[in-house]
């Protein structure tokens, strides 16, 4: 549907949307069930359908609430969202929301779309559904934004997103591949027990307030390259089950990884620790590095453990530092770092 069509069936009101939703989700699941559904894998991977019946589908519950072509403004009180479901692909491309947004508990069962959108009031996804890719990508969150519980099974785009106010993302849930390249938290960031269960990516992101990863999974390769966190900043109990990077990335405040667990390589290769920094009872199974590593604050690894190569050639603790009851499996060669505090050791 193109954007008038779509706007004058939203207009009907929540139980028409719904229905009609119903309807057509039906149809899809009849055409699977006798064969008429087909999709194929494009050229560069994209999905694309492989006959007329689904193509025709597609085009019908296609739906264009704002694209980039033509914006849509909504009213305050006019972006309620909640408990809707979007069977096609969905399409929000330059909204602007001039109030507060609510998607809670809403269900996109194909791909939606939001980049660039403008959220100038709060915004909640709480328990969304995400079933296809979902792209945030340039978007700007002016207010509150919530994520939490929310369930993204397929990739998503935040890369060069802005959050100007707190960011919630306690405990989502996300499948795919996550992109949160020159991401932007002007306050608080809150990943708290998030699950990742594809790689993530927050290459170059600017967090402003205090960044909360604590007890998150990240099952996937995590990058958090030349990441600079302004605030105080929190991994701790986060697992990280494949190879990490924490490569030039920038710590602020006071940085806290104690218990988390790397199963693969951990890499902090020239970061920046300019306060107190606390790797206590850290498992890192892979190999570590942190050559050329600045710890400017007091820094602890009491009772850490590597079992593989851990290596600190060129790092500088400029305050005191611990590594009493630290396990090597390997000399990490400490030698070669330079200590300007206290060093206590055994």
């Amino acid at each position: 549907m193109n954007r008038d069509e779509t706007l004058a069936l939203w207009g009907q009101g929540r139980d028409a949307w719904n229905a009609w939703a119903d309807t057509v989700l039906a149809e899809r699941l009849a055409m699977e069930t006798d064969g008429r559904w087909l999709l194929e894998r494009g050229m560069f991977g994209e999905t694309q359908p492989g006959n007329d019946a689904t193509r025709d589908w597609l085009v019908q519950t296609a739906t264009t609430f704002s694209s980039e072509d033509v914006a849509s403004e909504f009213e305050d009180g006019a972006a309620d969202f909640s408990g809707i479901v979007f069977p096609g692909v969905t399409s929000f491309k330059r909204a602007v929301f001039l109030g507060d947004v609510d998607f809670d508990r809403a269900r996109f069962a194909a791909e939606a779309w939001f980049d660039n959108a403008e959220f100038a009031g709060d915004v909640s996804f709480e328990r969304v559904t995400f079933t296809g890719d979902v792209g945030f990508s340039g978007a700007s969150f002016a207010a509150d934004a919530s994520f939490e519980k929310a369930d993204v099974q397929a990739a998503v785009w935040f890369t060069k997103a802005v959050f100007s106010d707190d960011a919630d993302f306690g405990r989502a849930t996300f499948i795919g591949y996550v992109s949160a390249i020159e991401i932007a938290f002007c306050a608080d960031a809150d990943f708290h027990g998030a699950s990742f269960a594809g790689g993530a990516d927050f290459s170059r992101a600017t967090l402003t307030g205090d960044a909360d990863f604590s007890r998150a999974t990240f099952a996937g390769t995590a990058a958090f390259t030349s990441a600079a966190f302004q605030s105080d900043a929190s991994f701790d109990a986060t697992v990280f089950e494949a190879g990490t990077s924490f490569n030039g990335s920038a710590f602020a405040g006071d940085a806290s990884f104690d218990k988390a667990d790397f199963r693969q390589s951990a890499n902090f290769a020239d970061a920046v620790f300019s306060a107190d920094t606390s790797f206590e009872k850290v498992t890192v199974s892979g190999d570590a590095s942190f050559e050329r590593t600045t710890f400017a604050g007091d820094t602890s690894f009491e009772k850490a453990s590597f079992t593989a190569n851990a290596v600190f050639a060129g790092a500088a603790f400029n305050g005191d530092a611990s590594f009493e009851k630290t396990a090597f499996a390997i000399d990490p060669g400490l030698a070669e770092a330079t200590f300007a505090g206290d060093v206590q050791r055994g």
